[in-house]
Protein backbone atom coordinates (compact mmCIF):
# COMPACT_ATOMS: atom_id res chain seq x y z
CA UNK A 1 0.00 0.00 0.00
CA UNK A 2 2.84 2.40 0.84
CA UNK A 3 4.48 1.74 -2.52
CA UNK A 4 1.21 2.26 -4.41
CA UNK A 5 0.63 5.46 -2.43
CA UNK A 6 4.04 6.84 -3.34
CA UNK A 7 3.56 6.04 -7.03
CA UNK A 8 -0.05 7.34 -7.11
CA UNK A 9 0.82 10.66 -5.46
CA UNK A 10 3.70 11.16 -7.90
CA UNK A 11 1.43 10.54 -10.90
CA UNK A 12 -1.22 12.91 -9.54
CA UNK A 13 1.38 15.62 -8.97
CA UNK A 14 2.86 15.20 -12.45
CA UNK A 15 -0.58 15.44 -14.08
CA UNK A 16 -2.12 18.26 -12.05
CA UNK A 17 0.77 20.59 -11.16
CA UNK A 18 0.67 24.04 -12.74
CA UNK A 19 3.42 26.42 -13.82
CA UNK A 20 3.53 29.91 -12.32
CA UNK A 21 3.60 32.36 -15.24
CA UNK A 22 5.88 34.84 -13.47
CA UNK A 23 8.60 32.61 -11.99
CA UNK A 24 8.13 29.58 -14.30
CA UNK A 25 8.17 27.24 -11.30
CA UNK A 26 5.50 24.62 -10.60
CA UNK A 27 3.15 24.04 -7.68
CA UNK A 28 0.67 21.25 -6.99
CA UNK A 29 -3.01 21.64 -5.98
CA UNK A 30 -3.79 21.32 -2.27
CA UNK A 31 -6.37 18.58 -2.82
CA UNK A 32 -3.57 16.08 -3.55
CA UNK A 33 -3.03 15.91 0.22
CA UNK A 34 -6.61 14.65 0.52
CA UNK A 35 -5.66 11.61 -1.57
CA UNK A 36 -3.66 10.39 1.45
CA UNK A 37 -6.72 10.27 3.72
CA UNK A 38 -8.04 6.83 2.58
CA UNK A 39 -4.53 5.41 3.02
CA UNK A 40 -4.28 7.01 6.47
CA UNK A 41 -7.56 5.43 7.61
CA UNK A 42 -6.56 2.03 6.23
CA UNK A 43 -3.11 2.26 7.81
CA UNK A 44 -4.48 3.21 11.23
CA UNK A 45 -6.84 0.22 11.16
CA UNK A 46 -4.15 -2.29 10.14
CA UNK A 47 -1.64 -0.83 12.57
CA UNK A 48 -4.03 -0.97 15.52
CA UNK A 49 -5.05 -4.56 14.76
CA UNK A 50 -1.39 -5.58 14.70
CA UNK A 51 -0.51 -3.54 17.77
CA UNK A 52 -3.22 -4.86 20.07
CA UNK A 53 -1.89 -8.42 19.78
CA UNK A 54 1.66 -7.29 20.45
CA UNK A 55 0.52 -5.31 23.50
CA UNK A 56 -0.73 -8.56 25.05
CA UNK A 57 2.82 -9.90 24.83
CA UNK A 58 4.24 -6.60 26.10
CA UNK A 59 2.05 -6.84 29.19
CA UNK A 60 2.74 -10.56 29.73
CA UNK A 61 6.51 -10.05 29.42
CA UNK A 62 6.39 -6.86 31.52
CA UNK A 63 8.28 -4.88 28.87
CA UNK A 64 8.85 -1.16 29.33
CA UNK A 65 7.57 1.29 26.70
CA UNK A 66 9.79 4.36 26.55
CA UNK A 67 9.81 7.70 24.76
CA UNK A 68 13.25 9.32 24.47
CA UNK A 69 14.51 6.71 26.93
CA UNK A 70 11.98 7.74 29.59
CA UNK A 71 8.96 5.96 31.08
CA UNK A 72 6.15 8.43 30.35
CA UNK A 73 3.17 6.08 30.39
CA UNK A 74 1.32 4.12 27.74
CA UNK A 75 -0.87 7.03 26.54
CA UNK A 76 2.14 9.30 25.91
CA UNK A 77 3.95 6.44 24.16
CA UNK A 78 0.93 5.68 21.94
CA UNK A 79 0.37 9.35 21.03
CA UNK A 80 4.05 9.91 20.21
CA UNK A 81 4.60 6.82 18.07
CA UNK A 82 1.11 7.05 16.54
CA UNK A 83 1.90 10.60 15.46
CA UNK A 84 5.26 9.56 14.04
CA UNK A 85 3.55 6.78 12.10
CA UNK A 86 1.30 9.31 10.36
CA UNK A 87 4.20 11.72 9.80
CA UNK A 88 5.94 8.83 8.05
CA UNK A 89 2.98 8.59 5.68
CA UNK A 90 3.06 12.36 5.16
CA UNK A 91 6.78 12.10 4.41
CA UNK A 92 6.12 9.56 1.66
CA UNK A 93 3.44 11.80 0.18
CA UNK A 94 5.41 15.05 0.43
CA UNK A 95 8.50 13.49 -1.17
CA UNK A 96 6.41 12.37 -4.15
CA UNK A 97 4.78 15.79 -4.39
CA UNK A 98 8.19 17.46 -4.31
CA UNK A 99 9.52 15.11 -7.00
CA UNK A 100 6.52 15.65 -9.26
CA UNK A 101 6.45 19.44 -8.91
CA UNK A 102 10.23 19.67 -9.43
CA UNK A 103 10.03 17.67 -12.67
CA UNK A 104 7.14 19.85 -13.88
CA UNK A 105 9.10 23.00 -12.92
CA UNK A 106 11.99 21.92 -15.15
CA UNK A 107 9.59 21.48 -18.08
CA UNK A 108 7.83 24.84 -17.58
CA UNK A 109 8.12 27.27 -20.52
CA UNK A 110 11.23 29.48 -20.15
CA UNK A 111 12.24 27.62 -16.99
CA UNK A 112 15.72 28.55 -15.75
CA UNK A 113 15.89 25.89 -13.05
CA UNK A 114 18.24 23.56 -14.95
CA UNK A 115 20.43 26.47 -16.00
CA UNK A 116 20.65 27.75 -12.42
CA UNK A 117 21.40 24.23 -11.19
CA UNK A 118 24.28 23.96 -13.69
CA UNK A 119 25.74 27.26 -12.45
CA UNK A 120 25.44 26.16 -8.82
CA UNK A 121 27.09 22.82 -9.62
CA UNK A 122 30.19 24.68 -10.84
CA UNK A 123 30.88 25.71 -7.23
CA UNK A 124 30.60 22.20 -5.85
CA UNK A 125 33.24 19.61 -5.03
CA UNK A 126 31.96 17.41 -7.85
CA UNK A 127 32.73 20.08 -10.46
CA UNK A 128 36.29 20.36 -9.14
CA UNK A 129 36.55 16.59 -9.58
CA UNK A 130 35.53 17.13 -13.24
CA UNK A 131 32.13 15.46 -12.77
CA UNK A 132 29.57 17.14 -15.06
CA UNK A 133 26.27 18.39 -13.68
CA UNK A 134 23.57 15.72 -13.99
CA UNK A 135 20.30 16.48 -15.68
CA UNK A 136 18.10 17.69 -12.84
CA UNK A 137 15.01 15.71 -13.84
CA UNK A 138 17.05 12.48 -13.85
CA UNK A 139 18.59 13.30 -10.46
CA UNK A 140 15.25 14.09 -8.83
CA UNK A 141 13.59 11.00 -10.31
CA UNK A 142 16.55 8.77 -9.45
CA UNK A 143 16.56 9.80 -5.79
CA UNK A 144 12.81 9.17 -5.65
CA UNK A 145 13.32 5.65 -7.07
CA UNK A 146 16.14 5.03 -4.58
CA UNK A 147 13.83 6.04 -1.72
CA UNK A 148 11.62 3.07 -2.62
CA UNK A 149 14.34 0.75 -1.28
CA UNK A 150 13.36 1.57 2.29
CA UNK A 151 10.04 -0.16 1.58
CA UNK A 152 11.15 -2.85 -0.86
CA UNK A 153 14.18 -4.19 1.03
CA UNK A 154 12.35 -5.14 4.29
CA UNK A 155 9.74 -6.97 2.20
CA UNK A 156 12.39 -8.82 0.18
CA UNK A 157 14.33 -9.67 3.35
CA UNK A 158 11.27 -11.29 4.95
CA UNK A 159 10.02 -13.27 1.93
CA UNK A 160 9.81 -16.96 2.75
CA UNK A 161 9.43 -20.08 0.64
CA UNK A 162 5.89 -21.43 0.48
CA UNK A 163 6.78 -24.86 1.83
CA UNK A 164 8.92 -23.66 4.76
CA UNK A 165 10.01 -20.72 6.91
CA UNK A 166 13.30 -20.45 5.04
CA UNK A 167 14.08 -16.99 3.62
CA UNK A 168 13.63 -16.81 -0.14
CA UNK A 169 16.98 -15.02 -0.56
CA UNK A 170 20.04 -16.84 0.74
CA UNK A 171 21.73 -13.60 1.84
CA UNK A 172 18.96 -13.04 4.40
CA UNK A 173 19.42 -16.34 6.23
CA UNK A 174 20.81 -16.57 9.73
CA UNK A 175 22.42 -19.57 11.40
CA UNK A 176 18.99 -21.21 11.94
CA UNK A 177 18.04 -20.80 8.25
CA UNK A 178 14.51 -19.74 9.23
CA UNK A 179 12.40 -16.61 9.49
CA UNK A 180 10.01 -16.44 12.40
CA UNK A 181 6.65 -14.66 12.53
CA UNK A 182 8.09 -11.75 14.48
CA UNK A 183 10.79 -11.24 11.80
CA UNK A 184 8.13 -10.99 9.11
CA UNK A 185 5.88 -8.76 11.24
CA UNK A 186 8.59 -6.24 12.08
CA UNK A 187 9.83 -6.29 8.49
CA UNK A 188 6.34 -5.48 7.20
CA UNK A 189 5.93 -2.77 9.86
CA UNK A 190 9.20 -1.18 8.77
CA UNK A 191 8.20 -1.23 5.09
CA UNK A 192 4.82 0.36 5.78
CA UNK A 193 6.11 2.93 8.28
CA UNK A 194 4.03 1.63 11.21
CA UNK A 195 6.05 3.25 13.99
CA UNK A 196 4.02 1.87 16.90
CA UNK A 197 4.70 -1.71 15.76
CA UNK A 198 8.24 -1.19 14.50
CA UNK A 199 9.48 0.45 17.69
CA UNK A 200 8.54 -2.68 19.69
CA UNK A 201 11.43 -4.48 18.00
CA UNK A 202 13.68 -2.71 20.51
CA UNK A 203 12.08 -3.83 23.82
CA UNK A 204 11.49 -7.35 22.46
CA UNK A 205 15.11 -7.54 21.38
CA UNK A 206 16.32 -6.15 24.69
CA UNK A 207 14.31 -8.79 26.54
CA UNK A 208 15.87 -11.55 24.43
CA UNK A 209 19.34 -10.20 25.16
CA UNK A 210 18.69 -10.33 28.89
CA UNK A 211 17.29 -13.86 28.85
CA UNK A 212 20.64 -15.61 29.35
CA UNK A 213 20.99 -13.88 32.69
CA UNK A 214 17.71 -15.50 33.66
CA UNK A 215 18.79 -19.00 32.65
CA UNK A 216 17.30 -19.12 29.15
CA UNK A 217 19.07 -20.74 26.21
CA UNK A 218 19.05 -17.78 23.83
CA UNK A 219 22.37 -16.45 22.65
CA UNK A 220 22.46 -12.79 23.71
CA UNK A 221 25.33 -11.91 21.40
CA UNK A 222 23.49 -13.24 18.32
CA UNK A 223 20.29 -11.42 19.27
CA UNK A 224 22.16 -8.16 19.79
CA UNK A 225 24.01 -8.56 16.48
CA UNK A 226 20.77 -9.30 14.58
CA UNK A 227 19.03 -6.32 16.15
CA UNK A 228 21.88 -3.99 15.29
CA UNK A 229 22.01 -5.35 11.74
CA UNK A 230 18.31 -4.68 11.19
CA UNK A 231 18.55 -1.15 12.52
CA UNK A 232 21.76 -0.51 10.56
CA UNK A 233 19.77 -1.34 7.43
CA UNK A 234 17.12 1.15 8.51
CA UNK A 235 19.74 3.83 9.08
CA UNK A 236 21.39 3.28 5.69
CA UNK A 237 18.23 2.92 3.59
CA UNK A 238 15.95 5.30 5.42
CA UNK A 239 18.02 7.88 7.30
CA UNK A 240 21.05 8.22 5.00
CA UNK A 241 19.73 6.86 1.72
CA UNK A 242 16.36 8.58 1.80
CA UNK A 243 16.08 11.39 4.33
CA UNK A 244 19.57 12.92 4.17
CA UNK A 245 19.88 12.76 0.38
CA UNK A 246 16.30 13.89 -0.15
CA UNK A 247 16.61 16.76 2.34
CA UNK A 248 19.84 17.91 0.74
CA UNK A 249 18.21 18.00 -2.69
CA UNK A 250 15.03 19.65 -1.44
CA UNK A 251 17.01 22.31 0.42
CA UNK A 252 19.10 23.05 -2.68
CA UNK A 253 16.08 23.38 -4.95
CA UNK A 254 14.29 25.48 -2.34
CA UNK A 255 17.12 28.03 -2.41
CA UNK A 256 17.26 27.94 -6.21
CA UNK A 257 13.52 28.60 -6.40
CA UNK A 258 13.89 31.54 -4.02
CA UNK A 259 16.62 32.91 -6.27
CA UNK A 260 14.32 32.55 -9.29
CA UNK A 261 11.51 34.40 -7.48
CA UNK A 262 9.19 31.44 -7.01
CA UNK A 263 5.65 32.11 -5.85
CA UNK A 264 4.71 31.93 -2.17
CA UNK A 265 2.73 28.76 -2.84
CA UNK A 266 5.77 27.01 -4.33
CA UNK A 267 8.08 28.00 -1.47
CA UNK A 268 5.52 27.07 1.19
CA UNK A 269 5.07 23.62 -0.35
CA UNK A 270 8.85 23.13 -0.37
CA UNK A 271 9.08 24.20 3.29
CA UNK A 272 6.34 21.77 4.33
CA UNK A 273 8.19 18.90 2.68
CA UNK A 274 11.47 19.96 4.33
CA UNK A 275 9.92 20.17 7.81
CA UNK A 276 8.27 16.76 7.50
CA UNK A 277 11.56 15.26 6.34
CA UNK A 278 13.44 16.81 9.27
CA UNK A 279 10.86 15.45 11.74
CA UNK A 280 11.20 11.90 10.42
CA UNK A 281 15.02 12.18 10.44
CA UNK A 282 15.04 13.21 14.11
CA UNK A 283 12.73 10.31 14.94
CA UNK A 284 15.08 7.84 13.25
CA UNK A 285 18.04 9.27 15.15
CA UNK A 286 16.19 8.67 18.42
CA UNK A 287 15.43 5.11 17.31
CA UNK A 288 19.10 4.47 16.52
CA UNK A 289 20.10 5.78 19.95
CA UNK A 290 17.60 3.46 21.65
CA UNK A 291 18.96 0.45 19.76
CA UNK A 292 22.55 1.21 20.71
CA UNK A 293 21.47 1.43 24.34
CA UNK A 294 19.31 -1.70 24.18
CA UNK A 295 21.94 -3.92 22.58
CA UNK A 296 24.57 -3.50 25.24
CA UNK A 297 25.18 -7.02 26.44
CA UNK A 298 24.57 -7.73 30.12
CA UNK A 299 27.75 -8.00 32.15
Amino acid sequence: VSILTQVSVLLLTLNYSSCDEVSNTAYYPKWIWASLLPVLVFKVGVEWNSLKYLLILVDAMNLSLKVFGMHLGFVVWLVFYGTMSQISLADIGSDSMFTGSAIVSISCPDSKLQETWDLEWQHSFFAKAHIPAPKLSYLVGGIWVFSMLQMLWPLCRTLTRAESQMPFFRCCRDKDDVLYVDDVLFGAAEASGMATVGCLLIPFGQDSIRKPTLGADADAADVAANLRTEVSERIFLSYIGENCVQLNLQGSLYMLNLHLGASQTTTNQALISLMIGIATSLFKLVEARDVLAATRLPE
